[in-house]
């Protein structure tokens, strides 16, 4: 983290999104949330990447995306950005 930014991008609400990571004691690590109360379309649209893009005051070459649903992957390819996909949690 001291190198990079790390930011949660998910299509549940800020409300959710913060009680999981309260119930884990995640709170501090990452840099900010981009959740569905921030974008007008939500995934499989990429707006959500570009928010956080944006937000990171980084570009598309400079980002990498982990993502492990269906409309997520859909939705880093569209972003133009690096992505990864995880397996296990979807």
């Amino acid at each position: 983290r001291e190198k990079y930014q790390v930011a949660i991008v998910t299509t549940a609400s800020r409300k959710n999104a913060m009680d999981i990571l309260k119930k884990f004691e995640e709170e501090t690590c990452f840099d900010f949330m981009i959740t569905q109360e921030d974008v007008q379309e939500t995934k499989p649209s990429p707006e959500c990447y570009f928010k956080a893009m944006e937000e990171a005051s980084v570009t598309k070459s400079d980002t990498i995306i982990f993502e492990d649903s269906v409309s997520g992957l859909k939705a880093a390819g569209l972003s133009g950005a690096s992505y990864v996909r995880v397996y296990g949690y979807s």
